[in-house]
């Protein structure tokens, strides 16, 4: 045959034997799953699992389901929005909703849609929590991020499609060493090739994500050398030598000179010695803190790791009585918890201490930052909010306008879905 018959994997057959149950086509299709995923079958499953989407029988449902959890590769292009809402509505198919959902998240980011923002934000907090999630859609991710370089530049820049590797690079930044125990090599060559053709005109605007991406590529080399030189070809590194003449970042001369000389790979985080004067200022509430916050956010734009070390400081000031003061350290305090995520649990204890504390002005401020940090929260986000509402319902009716700004995120990302 030239293909594969989509009734055979549900026929009845022997080893279903006389079982009674009102499942027995699963029961079958368990069976004989691995042979219709066996190489016999290869060439014919990608066009077998597009038609199949379209297909209305129970039986191409069952099929598709099965494929799409075993082999999510398969649609590299998404599931179509029948198949998706189909999966969304199946209650005993957690795994398929899950992967539906984060096909749509990808969807939204790679293609620039008004709530790409949300959507970045989400999967940064997936690939940060639960990386096997992300990682079952590198492939997904390749497929969407395309061919965009071959663009021309006019068209690229007016399409806005270095935010799409943006948001991707942050995604891979998440997902650390995890990464590299799958096929990341494609898609970090596009990555690459991205940064090679775009960075050095636009270096203001693309050089934080230069900085994420070099930091992912030092990490790859001192997890698998061998695997990460394909893609710091020597045409690479030699085009990373002339962007590195416009950025003058010492990371990048860190990669170029691992690549070429075989250096070690190990980046620290920051040099506390060099950090320890500004943490001392800091501890001391110093006349100084509004300008040691300041040069804080001008080096963690780049190195958002540096953050770590100040974030006790960073969520003290978010109570200051200087209004400036407090807006910059919640600024800070919500760009570190975009790097690292699992700290919100920390910062949350710090806003729910300006809630229960009574100070309209400090309530005011943390309502205005806090829409983003909503997005980025965990499981204790639902207590943070009653503590927010609480604060408002006492008499603040002027904080109104602030509380709905933030239910009107919380909102929004739903449309997400």
């Amino acid at each position: 045959s030239s293909g594969i018959n989509a009734e055979w994997p549900l026929r009845p057959g022997s080893e279903v034997g006389d079982i009674q149950c009102e499942n027995k086509q699963y029961i079958t299709l368990t069976w004989r799953l691995p042979l219709l995923l066996s190489s016999y079958h290869e060439g014919y499953l990608r066009d077998m699992s597009c038609k199949l989407q379209y297909h209305p029988s129970p039986s191409s449902k069952l099929i598709i389901l099965m494929l799409y959890l075993s082999r999510p590769n398969l649609f590299a292009n998404g599931p179509s929005s029948s198949m998706s809402n189909w999966i969304a509505s199946a209650s005993v198919s957690t795994p398929a909703v899950c992967d539906s959902l984060i096909h749509q998240l990808i969807d939204n980011v790679c293609s620039n849609k008004a709530n790409a923002s949300s959507g970045y934000i989400l999967l940064r907090r997936l690939a940060a929590y639960h990386p096997p999630l992300i990682l079952r859609h590198l492939e997904l991710i390749t497929s969407a991020v395309g061919s965009r370089n071959d663009l021309p530049k006019n068209e690229f820049i007016q399409g806005d499609h270095g935010s799409v590797f943006i948001n991707v690079i942050g995604v891979l930044e998440a997902l650390k060493a995890h990464l590299f125990d799958h096929d990341c090599v494609e898609l970090l060559r596009k990555c690459l090739q991205f940064v090679t053709l775009h960075a050095k005109a636009q270096h203001r605007l693309y050089s934080p994500t230069v900085i994420k991406l070099v930091v992912v590529l030092l990490s790859f080399l001192e997890n698998d050398r061998n695997k990460a030189m394909q893609v710091l070809t020597a045409t690479y590194v030699e085009k990373l030598r002339k962007l590195e003449t416009k950025l003058r970042d010492p990371l990048l001369v860190k990669l170029i000179d691992c690549v070429t000389h075989g250096t070690t790979a190990h980046t620290g985080t920051f040099d506390e010695t060099q950090m320890a004067p500004y943490l001392s200022k800091l501890s001391a509430d110093s006349p100084e803190s509004l300008t040691i916050l300041r040069d804080l956010e001008t080096g963690s734009l780049k190195k958002p790791w540096v953050l770590k070390m100040f974030l006790t400081e960073i969520c003290t000031r978010m109570a200051s009585d200087v209004e400036d003061v407090r807006s910059l350290a919640h600024k800070l305090a919500i760009r570190h918890v975009r790097q690292t995520p699992k700290d919100s649990t920390i910062v949350t204890s710090y806003l729910e201490k300006i809630f229960l504390g009574g100070q309209s002005e400090l309530i005011k401020t943390a309502l205005e930052e806090m829409p983003e940090f909503i997005l980025l929260g965990g499981n204790e986000i639902p207590r943070l909010m009653r503590c927010a509402f609480v604060a408002v319902s006492d008499d603040r009716s002027d904080l109104l306008p602030d509380l709905l700004g933030v239910m009107r995120t919380v909102l929004k990302s739903s449309d997400l879905f």
